[in-house]
């Protein structure tokens, strides 16, 4: 019996090491996670030292960071590059996993972590197809034609990889511990990567599909009423008493109208819902100090730890504070002691789609301007962790990639889509940051903005020379009117983008007579302004509701400011529910749907979290919604585009 215990203890105790030394699909080894010395017990935190000095291979001089109560890091550096070195050595400190995690996404790598999921591989798959690594490694080439860009991103890029250098195994971030993977030296093109997910989020939609469908079940009226009118209650970004005075070149839309195909195999990342910045600023003359005040209110996706990270970057020629996002130098929203900027998303139309015939099955060729040109091609293999590579070969026409067919289509002949996006276009946006951190006034903000490619943004500013002004700013695409609004036809040329609206054209104003500048991601200009930018903005509400308390605000304070940033009033609600309220049958109600109709007759408008009206007036206003469109979508075979609310 003894034996047989003896040999029973052994077997266990053998299949224990062997199970906590083997991996079970994406659980690491289960050994190495809790071992003690190494595993996810080392990274217990222990606080901030009060006082450390590094020895940080590649500094020039000395730096000094000082961390505040908040765990801010103040950097203070006696150089340009020291500065950026330590900048990126103090951020892989704080975000070392989060800058990376970012990458594989950009990249399409997901799966070298992740393993065989199909949704990850799906994603990695259209991250190719949509040419991101493509025009990251682009970009990269054109910074590199700028030295002081390309010093930047080097000793930052440094930075980083001095802080993976001074790791041990045991002190990898614990959420490399649970992936089992160790860290990648960091690259001026992962920075680029970082970049072109940004441009994914904030200038990667469209709905030039779902347009082309509506077309095809609706008619041409349909969309001339739902999606060519602007709101009546639009309070545009430039104040409509802005004149032009340039001679604008837009280009003529082509006679004969391009009838699309039906367009539903183009692959889409859906973009997140509720996404939504403000900024604004005020001039001295409504201020009670006299001086401008500028509100930045970006409000991105909601993660842990947050996509921000705030710091202090000062050195000769730079006394920035701020914040910016992991991956990429220098401060994105801030002041330094002469300005201060902010951005919100324009939701300029920059991506098109173009219906592409090929000659034969080998996509070797295809039509356009009425001979057959060659296409490019590029094979991507995507590393999935253990398992086998998937092979992918890109094609590209000039307008850019095309999104292949699904396996899954049944559609003989497919119906093949390619890609113009403005991230795919080379530049050096970076330089635009880097300008801005050390700008001193309203000239040197406007020089900053003019290397500025995408996403495009709504670049507000304040100066203490007293100036106020706001940007709609980016690199445009010149387009004839609702060019882009559905698919595309990449067969012939009066299709194509016609060069681009010169930058210096671009909707701007500087001190308006009101007395402030505002941007709540709404429309950018009114119909003088001679380019057409978008049909698709944010809804009115928020723009509107800026401008209304901006102009009967004076003896403005910052304090003022913040109360202004946690305004909670729905201008929706205020627009639709007397209405709803009105056309509602009473007498159809029970006594306890009469009570609630009572509580939303004295309801203010304000969306206070303790209260049940506002759930009640969104789920109201969403079911009214569904009941006008609904019986009208759903018999559609494919997937149509909806009216907006405003």
């Amino acid at each position: 019996m003894k034996l047989f215990k003896l040999i029973l203890s052994g077997v266990i105790l053998l299949a224990l090491i062997l199970t906590l030394n083997t991996k079970f699909g994406s659980v690491p080894p289960l050994g190495k996670f809790f071992d003690p010395d190494a595993g996810f017990w080392a990274n217990a935190e222990t606080g901030v030292p009060e006082s450390e000095s590094l020895e940080l291979p590649g500094l020039y001089e000395q730096v000094s960071v000082y961390f505040d109560d908040r765990r801010v890091p103040h950097i203070f550096a006696q150089n340009e590059h020291d500065l950026f070195m330590a900048q990126g050595f103090i951020t892989a400190q704080q975000r070392l996993f989060q800058m990376e995690i970012q990458t594989y996404d950009a990249a399409g790598r997901l799966s070298e972590i992740i393993g065989e999921n199909e949704r990850v591989q799906n994603r990695d798959l259209t991250t190719r197809r949509w040419g991101m690594p493509w025009a990251a490694e682009k970009k990269v080439e054109v910074v590199k034609q700028d030295p002081e860009s390309w010093a930047i991103l080097t000793a930052y890029a440094d930075g980083v990889n001095a802080y993976i250098a001074s790791l041990s195994k045991l002190e990898y971030p614990v959420e490399y511990k649970v992936l089992d993977i160790a860290p990648e030296l960091w690259t001026p093109l992962k920075t680029s990567q970082l970049h072109m997910n940004m441009a994914r989020t904030l200038a990667g939609g469209s709905s030039d599909d779902r347009t082309s469908n509506t077309l095809a079940y609706f008619g041409e009226e349909f969309i001339d009423t739902f999606f060519k009118t602007k709101p009546e209650m639009l309070e545009p970004i430039i104040p409509p008493s802005r004149t032009w005075d340039f001679n604008a070149k837009q280009p003529e839309a082509p006679e004969k109208t391009f009838i699309p195909k039906t367009a539903e195999r183009i692959q889409f990342f859906e973009p997140d819902a509720g996404v939504g910045s403000n900024n604004w600023a005020v001039h001295g003359s409504k201020t009670k100090s006299g001086n401008p005040i500028l509100a930045g209110d970006p409000h991105l996706q909601l993660t842990m730890p947050s996509i921000w990270m705030e710091q202090q970057l000062h050195a000769p020629g730079y006394n920035a504070y701020g914040v910016g996002f992991q991956g990429i130098p220098g401060i994105l929203i801030g002041f330094n002691e002469h300005i201060a900027w902010s951005e919100t998303n324009t939701g300029s139309d920059v991506m098109d789609w173009y219906e592409i015939r090929f000659k034969d099955s080998s996509k070797n060729e295809y039509w356009y301007d009425d001979e057959w040109h060659p296409t490019t091609k590029r094979v991507e293999e995507i590393a999935v962790r253990d398992g086998e590579p998937i092979i992918d070969t890109l094609v590209f026409t000039h307008h850019g990639p095309v999104m292949l067919a699904n396996p899954e289509d049944t559609v003989n002949p497919p119906v093949y889509h390619a890609m113009r996006w403005i991230a795919h276009e080379a530049g050096n946006s970076l330089k635009t940051f880097i300008k801005l951190n050390k700008a001193k006034n309203y000239d040197e903000y406007v020089d900053a903005l003019k290397h500025y490619v995408a996403p495009a943004q709504n670049f507000v500013f304040a100066s203490n020379e007293g100036d106020v002004a706001i940007w709609v700013n980016g690199k445009f695409p010149n387009k004839w009117d609702y060019q882009g609004q559905k698919v595309s036809d990449g067969t012939d040329p009066a299709y194509d983008w016609q060069g681009w609206i010169p930058q210096e054209q671009n909707p701007s104003v500087k001190n308006p007579p009101r007395g402030f500048v505002s941007s709540a991601n709404q429309e950018s200009t009114d119909d003088s302004y001679p380019y057409y930018l978008s049909d698709d903005f944010a809804p009115y509400e928020r723009g509107t509701r800026i401008n209304k308390l901006l102009r009967n605000m004076d003896d403005i304070t910052p304090q003022d400011m913040m109360k202004m940033q946690m305004d909670d009033f729905s201008m929706l609600a205020e627009s639709i529910l007397p209405d709803l309220i009105y056309w509602t049958d009473t007498e159809q109600l029970t006594d306890k749907e009469l009570e609630i109709l009572d509580a939303m007759k004295g309801w203010d408008y304000h969306m206070d979290a303790d209260e049940f009206q506002p759930s009640m007036s969104y789920r109201w206003w969403v079911m009214f919604y569904s009941s006008v469109v609904d019986d009208e979508y759903d018999a559609a075979p494919e997937a149509l585009r909806y009216p907006s609310r405003d």
